[in-house]
């Protein structure tokens, strides 16, 4: 795919400068650039080359905070995550006919903020995927709903309160925060 050749490699480029450079200025400015592509020109993207960019590009940006109990770069968690999560599910929705394949991509990738230890990675997962579901659930079809109620699901058990027996033994707040990462 002609669109492949030429984007991945400017989209991975920008996408490691966001999740990974420790300039606050170039990030900012990365960010702009790869989320101003993606509304520019996602919408003549296959729904391939969105699966590509999302796994390829998208996904690794968050992924230390995903993978980490504790955030260690609160710079980056302070003036990057957010704001990078806000654009991925604006891009998300504004090309919802391409991208609606990869819903349960997007929700994995919010649950997991959601349930996340960090309180600033969780509220940003909750409000983005408030924002999700505002923006694009006019458009979402049954079979979409069952992966949005499934993730939904998932999230409250593994952000719920615990019991008197889950908090003793087994179900511990150790065990279960094992679970969640």
């Amino acid at each position: 795919d002609g669109n492949m050749r030429l984007w991945f490699p400017v989209l991975t480029g920008l996408g490691r400068l966001v999740g990974n450079d420790p300039r606050v200025e170039l990030r900012s400015r990365a960010m702009e650039e790869l989320f101003g592509v993606l509304r520019a020109h996602g919408g003549s993207f296959s729904e391939e080359m969105w699966l590509l960019v999302y796994q390829g590009v998208l996904y690794p940006i968050f992924d230390d905070v995903i993978h980490m109990g504790e955030v260690s770069d609160t710079e980056w968690l302070r003036t990057t995550c957010g704001p990078a999560m806000q654009a991925l599910t604006s891009v998300f929705c504004l090309h919802f006919a391409a991208t609606n394949g990869l819903l349960d991509l997007h929700l994995s990738l919010l649950s997991k903020c959601v349930v996340h230890t960090n309180e600033t990675v969780a509220e940003t997962g909750v409000s983005n995927v408030r924002r999700l579901l505002s923006e694009s659930g006019a458009g979402l079809k049954r079979d979409h709903w069952g992966v949005v109620c499934d993730v939904m699901r998932e999230m409250f058990d593994r952000s719920g309160p615990l019991s008197d027996e889950e908090l003793s033994g087994e179900g511990s707040v150790e065990g279960r925060l094992a679970r969640v990462v």
